[in-house]
């Protein structure tokens, strides 16, 4: 798996999202799996790359006026589907699993 250094990081959000000057939160969201849709491998690998960003956006964010936190929120068990109107912290050195 490729990863981005933390300037490609910062360089992608600068150029995707275009945060206007008062716009310094970032919230990095990813769905947790349950006993109807279980984990899986590729599952994990995305969580883990997601932590990932945000440990390294954290470690540099501050010098770039960025906040950054990891968000989970329950599966929604379909593509492109309503997300949920309530998601929780998660921390990116202790990701959740079905069973946690």
């Amino acid at each position: 798996m490729d990863f981005l250094t933390p300037d490609e990081l910062i360089g992608l959000i600068e150029r995707v999202f275009r945060p206007a000057p008062g716009e310094r939160r970032l919230a990095i969201l990813i769905d947790l799996p349950d006993r109807a849709l279980p984990d899986r491998d590729e599952w994990r690998s995305r969580r883990a790359l997601a932590a990932g960003w945000v440990r390294e956006l954290a470690a540099i964010g501050a010098a770039h006026g960025l906040e950054v936190g990891l968000y989970g929120y329950r599966n929604v068990r379909a593509n492109n589907a309503e997300l949920p109107a309530v998601a929780w912290p998660v921390d990116p050195d202790r990701l959740p699993t079905a069973e946690s």
